[in-house]
């Protein structure tokens, strides 16, 4: 494992809720980060990376899509060929549920792929540059979550759902649900 000791990381507000973490590394080798918040450890921490040398031939992939996420949300990365083209990148992943890659090949040989798991669990993440894996690759990118809930509930039984709230208080939230007649009922939240 690499010693990262005073790499002094940059936090930078995305204002969407979300936050960017950027390091130079300063050696080679498999590197952990470990992220918390308020003394809590955040969900996924440590994350892993590898860090390379670069070279003329230079394939790599980064981004947070590659190590871990939550089942419902859009995960991210993104492929670069430095002397190459990114039609000669393949992608595919496979885990607990069916994946669909949505992709973007950039004019620069990069790609940008995102994909959006639904049930947690372990996928494996096949990149391959002119059909040989890339440095790394499979990459496991572990998702964590409840999955995904049911879409429709047979009369007399109930449901939950977890929403990110960031109200402290659940006293001053209030809850309703539209029926299929457009009637709005009370719901209760705890």
């Amino acid at each position: 494992m690499s010693s990262g000791n005073g790499l002094g990381p940059r936090v930078r507000d995305n204002s969407d809720g979300t936050i960017c973490v950027e390091y130079e590394p300063r050696k080679e080798g498999m590197h952990e980060v470990l992220m918390s918040y308020e003394g809590s450890g955040v969900d996924g921490s440590p994350f892993s990376c590898v860090v390379d040398k670069i070279n003329g031939s230079f394939i790599t992939a980064f981004g947070t899509g590659l190590v871990g996420g939550l089942s419902g949300e859009e995960e991210s990365f993104t492929v670069v060929a430095k002397q190459g083209t990114a039609k000669d990148i393949d992608v595919k992943i496979d885990g607990p549920s069916k994946i669909d890659v949505q992709r973007k090949d950039n004019p620069d040989g990069s790609a940008n792929l995102s994909f959006r798991p639904m049930t947690p669990g372990a996928y494996n993440i096949n990149i391959k540059y002119h059909g040989k894996p890339i440095k790394g690759s499979p990459f496991v990118c572990k998702i964590s979550g409840e999955g995904r809930k049911r879409s429709t509930l047979s009369l007399g039984n109930c449901a939950e759902y977890s929403l990110k709230i960031t109200e402290a208080d659940v006293v001053d939230l209030v809850g309703t649900l539209r029926t299929p007649q457009g009637q709005i009922e009370p719901i209760i939240l705890k």
